[in-house]
């Protein structure tokens, strides 16, 4: 962006309107101490036509630009199974009902690839990531309990009652299961 505009700048371009460009540090740690008290302030100041976000780097010698915002909703799963000696045959351990969720996860994630035409469209679908695994203190020992931390980027058209039921479906049929969803 900062390239675009010195470019605009330099030209003789004529504008109807300001340019006014915002930046923070802090996106990756939810923004409530950069862009989150930026936008408060001046969201009286200001009445934007157009509003631009950095959307994804790029592999490709062009930017995407983004019609749409994906709300992010940072999804907490915690499973709990059965536990004991890393040399004994227990059933039902945390690590297979972990197994099946992230089974259920990435299927979905492939599905939603796949419907991609280009990247140009990747605003209209809804991206998961599980980006977060805790579980375990030692390396014999079979684990209790694992907390998966999934990131979902959701299509507007989903609404937060079809992410509820998204991934309601990763989890179903399996007890021990808990899940957190921002509202």
């Amino acid at each position: 962006y900062i390239e675009a505009m010195l470019r605009l700048q330099a030209s003789e371009a004529r504008r109807r309107r300001d340019i006014h460009a915002l930046f923070t540090v802090d996106e990756e740690i939810g923004s409530a101490d950069g862009m989150a008290l930026i936008a408060g302030h001046l969201k009286d100041r200001y009445k934007p036509r157009v509003v631009l976000d950095e959307g994804i780097c790029s592999p490709l010698p062009k930017v995407f630009v983004f019609d749409r915002e994906r709300p992010i909703m940072t999804t907490r799963i915690t499973v709990s199974g059965n536990a004991g000696h890393g040399s004994a045959p227990i059933s039902g351990t945390v690590m297979e009902k972990v197994a099946t969720v992230l089974g259920r996860i990435y299927e979905y994630r492939r599905a939603q690839v796949a419907s991609l035409s280009s990247l140009e469209r990747l605003g209209s679908i809804t991206m998961v990531n599980v980006t977060m695994i805790h579980g375990g203190q030692q390396a014999n020992v079979i684990p209790d309990t694992v907390h998966l931390v999934v990131d979902i980027r959701a299509a507007q058209e989903l609404g937060i009652a079809a992410v509820k039921e998204l991934v309601a479906g990763w989890t179903k049929g399996m007890d021990g299961i808990s899940v957190e969803i921002p509202e």
